[in-house]
């Protein structure tokens, strides 16, 4: 008796119960891997050898009593099975609702990306030469910007339409266009960060009905939040227009406009100052 439950039930219990907590769960990569991971193991550990290595001690008590007649080794025996009961229902417990719980994110997250990821689109023109990028610059976007990129290398140039988005997005869409070379067309509304990623363009084209607006930046939070330099951040992005050889008295109202307001320079001031190099006469 004391084979089976000293080896077959504590010891390996224990080894089935360091195996979920130390080996399974750090190795498994991805919410829905989680949850089905979690759910076999429970099933097979947890339940079917469970029951064998109950079922094994149970035996070997009976068999226990039967040739020796002491009762109180084989009620110190079930209160062993009681404990690893216990262990293995409260290891079971937390294992399946950990994995519930990051499949539950998991949902969350993808729900939001794709949330994000509706409010604007990436279209190739029809000779695989330009790429139109309509709607708010949201998280995610960069990364999508990129890899459509990649998938596309025929592109040469970006027509954008955006009332803003994301400064930290405008910035990636614009490092991408100035390190690919890219042109950028405007022939509708380009606002706010939209125009961090027209300023990029090696050549930038003004349609007849395209507006670039400009205004300051600000946070969607109604509490302070730690560490954001709203007028540094301004500052970054005006050394980017500045390095794009942009006239320092055009610089200096970029950011006059309140947040709620709009700057929009007329098409004389846009070419005056060298935001656009030129005018399209037709629009896209």
């Amino acid at each position: 008796m004391a084979l089976s439950f000293w080896v077959n039930l504590v010891l390996l219990r224990s080894a089935i119960l360091a195996t979920e907590i130390f080996a399974i769960a750090p190795r498994i990569e991805g919410s829905a891997s989680v949850a089905i991971a979690a759910l076999v193991f429970f099933i097979v550990a947890d339940v079917m050898v469970y029951v064998w290595q109950v079922g094994g001690v149970i035996r070997a008590c009976d068999a226990y009593q039967a040739s020796y007649g002491a009762i109180t080794v084989v009620w110190a025996a079930h209160f062993g099975i009681l404990v690893t009961l216990i262990f293995t229902a409260t290891s079971a417990f937390i294992s399946l609702q950990n994995s519930f719980i990051e499949r539950q994110e998991f949902l969350s997250s993808f729900l939001w990306e794709r949330e994000r990821a509706a409010k604007y689109a990436l279209t190739l023109s029809d000779n695989g030469a330009t790429l139109a990028l309509n709607g708010s610059f949201e998280g995610g976007i960069t990364k999508r910007f990129s890899a459509f990129l990649r998938a596309h290398p025929t592109v040469n140039g970006i027509v954008l339409a955006s009332p803003g988005g994301n400064t930290y997005e405008g910035r990636g869409i614009a490092r991408i266009i100035l390190d690919r070379g890219l042109d950028t067309y405007v022939f509708a509304d380009c606002f706010s960060a939209c125009t961090l990623a027209f300023i990029a363009g090696a050549a930038r084209i003004l349609g007849p009905n395209g507006r670039l607006g400009f205004h300051q930046y600000g946070l969607d939070a109604d509490y302070p939040v730690p560490f954001v330099d709203i007028a540094g951040e301004q500052d970054v992005d005006r050394e980017f227009f500045k390095a794009r050889k942009i006239e320092d008295a055009f610089l200096a109202r970029i950011f006059d406009a309140s947040q709620s307001g709009l700057w929009i320079p007329t098409t004389s001031e846009l070419l005056a100052a060298g935001v656009v190099h030129k005018l399209a006469t037709t629009g896209n």
